[in-house]
């Protein structure tokens, strides 16, 4: 099958833009042809695009060119959990696909009712680097892997740690690239004046793995997320999660984890991050719920499920 993925941002180092290259390596795998980014649609045979709204010229013209040729649409966290329920353009993005992927196993909770037939679960699977350097033993390591962008909270970690007591050790070290020219400014003078915190800029994939796989700790603080690739990315490397409470990450962490707070609330995030510093009990069972939930995450999983997805059309 011919098949053309369709994203925003499809050339720049964004979440949206790894999704797409790993479903283009998993797809090829399984015999298909796929390309990534804009091109001539005219042997496209299937048209996966993702974000309803960011996406919805693909989808529409698509769907107006070839009326036979079905659509699949991821379903971003700013889709679910901004105005998809609202929003004209989206809408008709809904209803132009034939199926609709979410990335946590309650995500199909969050679609309008009328579409929920089409929903399916394909978890964002990680392959880990061959190499992980060891976590240090003098000190807490914390690693937050975050865009600087507003819908990430990205600084929230850096003001957790004025409600550290002095006693902690928890150093955070934090990766990803300067979106905001504001938080930018924020974070390196940051770097310069907190020895707490040091923010390194943008890195390679492999590298962000590397710094997720050899912290005690990843801190994810985003106000919404639709699945977050740094949380499968962490289960896999057992590294254990504090996150805000967000209907994406707790689909992919279940709703008794305990390691979740309120959006926005730096003193929660504190005293998470502290207590598992602190408490080897309550940091043992925040790593035994995340090794839980580890084999979902892998390449072979996320495989089975594209192949039983594209098998359906198959049918069709």
């Amino acid at each position: 099958m011919h098949v053309r993925i369709a994203t925003p941002s499809w050339d720049e180092p964004t979440g949206n833009a790894r999704t797409a290259g790993r479903w283009q390596a998993l797809l090829t795998g399984l015999g298909h042809v796929v390309s990534v980014g804009e091109q001539d649609d005219s042997t496209t045979e299937l048209l996966i695009a993702i974000h309803a709204r960011k996406s919805a010229t693909a989808v529409a013209s698509f769907r107006s060119e070839f009326p036979n040729r079905p659509i699949v649409l991821l379903l971003s966290g700013t889709d679910l959990y901004g105005d998809l329920h609202q929003d004209p353009i989206m809408t008709r993005s809904l209803e132009a696909a034939d199926r609709l992927i979410v990335l946590h196993e309650r995500g199909g909770e969050d679609v309008p009712p009328q579409f929920r037939e089409r929903v399916r679960w394909i978890p964002q699977s990680v392959l880990p680097p061959t190499e992980i350097p060891a976590r240090p033993h003098d000190h807490v390591r914390v690693a937050v892997v975050s865009n600087l962008r507003d819908v990430k909270d990205p600084l929230l970690t850096l003001e957790a740690l004025s409600y550290l007591p002095e006693s902690s050790t928890i150093h955070v070290v934090h990766v990803g690239q300067p979106l905001d020219p504001v938080l930018e400014e924020r974070a390196r003078r940051a770097s310069q004046s907190q020895p707490r915190y040091t923010y390194l800029g943008p890195t390679s994939l492999e590298d962000a793995l590397r710094h997720i796989g050899s912290a005690h700790v990843l801190s994810l603080t985003s106000k919404l997320e639709g699945g977050a690739n740094v949380v499968s990315e962490a289960i896999v490397l057992g590294t254990p999660v504090i996150c805000t409470e967000i209907a994406g990450s707790v689909g992919m962490l279940g709703p008794d984890y305990e390691g979740y707070y309120p959006v926005g609330d730096a003193r929660a995030l504190a005293e998470r991050l502290h207590r598992a510093e602190s408490d080897p009990s309550y940091y043992e069972r925040l790593s035994r719920a995340c090794a839980e939930n580890r084999e979902q995450y892998t390449p072979a999983f996320e495989r089975e499920k594209w192949r039983l997805l594209l098998g359906e059309f198959e049918r069709d």
